[in-house]
């Protein structure tokens, strides 16, 4: 008789499989409510929560997948969009492989600050080598209030991808993500930023390199 059991397909057992995945790490970036945070939970859990607070200094979420048939390790990093957070979303921007900048449709003025998120950016990490994609959220509301020109123009002039997505209504949400690995995969032209094997080497969990971080904000 044979034993029951849980059945893995071919996808899943490559993911299970993390001798040869390659982890990259990830921040999304913008002001308080353009719904970064739907934007990770959509893809991450494919859940919308209509009620969801504002995020607080940093949050992470991790999602696995399959890339270019490549096994992915998505670190994501949620930042809060706040003024007295700003300082603390910039420092952890080293640490990243690629930037999700992202914007409310229906608001000017978060459009207009993305530039500024992306100038102090700018100042610590080479976007010729770090991913970047250009996102105008909420799709799902009228009547978008910023001139698509003018947002094309600038993706144009920063070299990002443009996408235009909904977390609540679940449109481009994945292509956000699949569009910055892209970008990064092409970067690093192909080479493992990171390929290890988390329980063998003992890699610092999200949360301890979070703690490290809190500990450097507050001494320094």
């Amino acid at each position: 008789m044979k034993k029951k059991g849980n059945k893995k397909n071919k996808k899943q057992e490559d993911l299970d499989d993390n001798e040869n995945i390659y982890t990259y790490k990830i921040i999304l970036i913008g002001d308080s409510y353009v719904g970064k945070t739907s934007l990770i939970l959509r893809f991450c859990k494919d859940k919308f929560d209509e009620s969801s607070l504002s995020t607080i200094g940093i949050d992470t979420q991790i999602k696995y997948l399959m890339q270019n048939n490549k096994k992915i390790e998505l670190q994501i990093w949620d930042t809060a969009g706040q003024e007295k957070f700003r300082s603390l979303a910039k420092s952890c921007c080293n640490q990243m492989q690629g930037v999700v900048f992202v914007f409310d449709l229906s608001i000017k003025e978060t459009f207009k600050n993305i530039k500024t998120w992306y100038t102090n950016i700018e100042q610590i990490i080479d976007f010729k080598k770090v991913g970047a994609v250009l996102v105008g959220n909420k799709s799902d509301l009228e009547p978008h209030n910023i001139n698509q020109d003018k947002i094309m123009e600038y993706a144009n002039q920063k070299k990002m991808e443009y996408i235009v997505a909904s977390a609540k209504k679940n449109i481009n949400v994945n292509d956000i993500f699949s569009k910055l690995l892209d970008d990064i995969m092409q970067k690093s032209k192909g080479k493992k930023i990171e390929n290890v094997n988390v329980h063998k080497l003992g890699r610092l969990s999200v949360a301890e390199e979070e703690e490290i971080i809190k500990k450097k904000k507050k001494c320094c």
